[in-house]
C-alpha cells in the first residue's frame, strides 16, 4: 500500500504521499488480501463494504476519534 500511495504521489507531481492516496491505494491492496470466513460469507457481508468502512473508520490525525 505505502508503495502504490508513493507512485501515486509521484504521477501527481508531489513526492510525499498524502492520507488521501494511503486511502485510494488501500482499495485494491486490500481487496484481494481479506477472506471472510463462513459467518461473514453467511451473513453476506461483502469485501468492498468492509474496506470502506475500515477506511471511514480510521482516523487520518493522531488523537483523531471518529464517531
Amino acid at each position: 500500500m505505502l508503495l502504490a500511495s508513493k507512485i501515486r504521489a509521484l504521477l501527481e507531481g508531489r513526492f510525499a504521499p498524502s492520507v488521501d492516496d494511503v486511502r485510494v491505494s488501500s482499495v485494491p491492496a486490500l481487496r484481494h488480501r481479506i477472506l471472510l470466513n463462513f459467518e461473514g460469507e453467511a451473513e453476506g457481508i461483502d469485501v468492498e463494504d468492509l474496506i470502506a468502512e475500515v477506511i471511514r473508520e480510521t482516523p487520518t490525525v493522531p488523537g483523531e476519534t471518529r464517531a
